[in-house]
């Protein structure tokens, strides 16, 4: 069989090398026509790259979520510094600024587990997302 019978028979572009490794398999399968060859071994190919794409698809989910677990730590680290920088400034408007970051909720939820005292429009929400 010659290089270009076997890339018809596939519909598979190989280099020389790769041929010359696919002749030599053909030449031990012993009485197998190039038909039934090509078509065989198109079939292991076809299942081998499927395989192939699945695996890749997989390390590329798991390096994804690796990647989203660093940006979730990443954002709770820059919350705690948004909240210990209106902590320490312990103004209304760096408050204000982290509520609208954050929303209002984490802002109290940091003040009530940090012991911070609440302003009236905080503890006019609590009031109002009690009801």
């Amino acid at each position: 069989m010659i290089k270009q019978e076997f890339e018809t028979l596939t519909g598979l572009n190989v280099t020389d090398e790769e041929f010359v490794r696919v002749n030599q398999m053909y030449m031990e399968a012993g009485e197998m026509s190039k038909e039934g060859f090509c078509a065989e071994l198109k079939m292991k190919f076809t299942a081998f790259t499927k395989s192939k794409i699945i695996q890749e698809i997989v390390q590329k989910s798991r390096r994804q979520e690796e990647q989203l677990d660093r940006l979730h730590k990443d954002i709770h680290a820059l919350q705690a510094a948004l909240l210990a920088a209106s902590t320490e400034a312990d103004t209304d408007a760096t408050w204000e600024k982290a509520a609208e970051i954050l929303g209002q909720a984490e802002v109290i939820r940091y003040k009530m587990d940090n012991q911070l005292d609440l302003t009236t429009q905080e503890r006019v929400y609590i009031i109002n997302h009690l009801k």
